[in-house]
């Protein structure tokens, strides 16, 4: 058995080290789904920039095909079914994100603004995980829209550029466009990622962080 003065000594360690590997933790999780995320969303954007650029350059040299303008529509197919295998396995993971960043950011700015009154590098850390928590919350949802609005962007390219350098096949490309169904980023089962995200997660946060912050002081 431990002396009562060794005893509080480690309880207090164990605690202050709890405390500390807290934090870390939290980081380290945000870290990985972000930058998983991140990468995918990334990519998709960039084969949609790709291809408008690929597009322009024929369009100012006059020289696009048909068959350039078909292809183009096949990588907007393979973008579409990319997004909706994503929603098939992580649409659970993106809701579970959500919920993650949205409780850990109201904890840790209410623990931060409540640790004001007694320690500033307590405050100044759990403030600045709150902060790091948005700016990834932020970063990740706003990659995610970028996405599909790309792809419309995309399409609504390819249709004007089909009407002005292939009139006689024109239809068939609107067909196929047209055809294409709009997809995005599912959030669980029902809820589809809008641009509304990002400020409703901050309007959110503040209500909640304020409510909580009166329910201390009660």
């Amino acid at each position: 058995m431990l002396a009562p003065e060794w005893r509080s000594s480690t309880i207090k360690f164990i605690l202050t080290s709890f405390e500390a590997l807290l934090p870390l933790v939290v980081l380290l999780n945000a870290a990985v789904l972000l930058f998983i995320d991140i990468i995918f969303f990334q990519n998709c954007v960039d084969r949609v920039l790709n291809g408008m650029q690929r597009i322009s350059l024929g369009t100012r040299r006059l020289l696009i095909s048909i068959q350039e303008l078909r292809d183009e529509v096949k990588n907007i197919v393979e973008l579409q079914l990319w997004i909706q295998l994503f929603n098939l396995g992580r649409h659970f993971n993106m809701f579970g994100y959500k919920i993650y960043c949205i409780t850990m950011t109201i904890f840790f700015t209410s623990i931060g603004i409540y640790s004001m009154h007694y320690s500033l590098f307590y405050a100044i850390m759990y403030l600045g995980i709150s902060f790091e928590l948005t700016t990834a919350y932020v970063t990740i949802f706003d990659k995610a829209f970028a996405a599909p609005a790309s792809i419309q962007k995309f399409k609504r390219k390819i249709l004007i550029t089909a009407k002005l350098m292939c009139s006689r096949d024109a239809p068939f490309i609107c067909r196929r466009i047209r055809a294409i169904p709009n997809i995005g980023f599912l959030v669980g089962d029902f809820n589809k990622l809008e641009r509304a995200s990002t400020p409703n997660f901050i309007i959110f946060v503040v209500l909640n962080t304020v409510r909580v912050l009166i329910a201390f002081k009660h």
